[in-house]
């Protein structure tokens, strides 16, 4: 199997549904960024900026804005909107970033692997 498709295969990615046939699709955090979640529930406060609420806020947020890598939204020319302008909404709207979240925070459970099928169609609503 060629590294292509094996990351295709192996890769876990999230769908998540924003409603009204819009969605988000995210990755698998990349073993770094695990690192970072497993000392935030930890507790350890190397990954906080003095404040550990807001550091910890801080760090999964990047982490989840980092973990975008498509969508169903368009430019007006109709190519594929870039994830830059796709986080861009999301800030625009706390609700509909706090939709994304929620159902991206769900996802990550990474402790066994879904089928292929199943992982490609991985859906939260």
């Amino acid at each position: 199997m060629n590294i292509s498709e094996s990351r295709e295969r192996f890769i876990f990615r999230a769908k998540i549904d924003l409603g009204d046939g819009e969605y988000i699709l995210f990755r698998e955090p990349f073993i770094n960024e695990v690192y970072e979640i497993r000392r935030l529930k930890m507790g350890d406060d190397e990954a906080s900026t003095g404040n550990e609420n807001e550091g910890s806020l801080k760090v999964i947020s990047n982490i989840f804005e980092n973990c975008i890598i498509g969508s169903s939204f368009t430019l007006d020319d109709g190519k594929p909107a870039p994830t830059d302008q796709v986080l861009a909404l999301l800030k625009d709207s706390g609700s509909l970033y706090m939709k994304a979240f929620q159902g991206w925070q769900e996802s990550l459970p990474l402790a066994y692997r879904a089928p292929k099928e199943q992982a490609s169609e991985t859906s939260t609503k």
